[in-house]
């Protein structure tokens, strides 16, 4: 769960408390997450009119990519690419 920049999370599908909690991003963008370096682990982000912000934690802070890619009125989709067939 995000409210404002701060995310909300637990590592089961139950209920209760969260059990990281951190604070993040621009409070008007929407939150995504993904594994943005390739380490098997999903990660926060916000995407805001165009401004992509990822982080590689649950630590909160900067971002430690940021890029555009949208604009205005495009909704923020994330996907994880499988690897090539044969590619090991």
């Amino acid at each position: 769960m995000v409210r404002g920049t701060t995310w909300m999370l637990r590592n089961t599908a139950s209920s209760g408390p969260a059990e990281i909690t951190f604070d993040f991003g621009d409070p008007a963008g929407a939150p995504v997450v993904g594994d943005w370096n390739g380490n098997g682990v999903d990660t926060p982000g916000r995407y805001t009119a165009g401004l992509w912000e990822l982080s590689d934690s649950f630590s909160g802070g900067a971002p430690v990519v940021s890029f555009s890619f949208g604009g205005a009125g495009s909704r923020p989709v994330v996907w994880r690419r499988l690897p090539e067939p044969g590619a090991g």
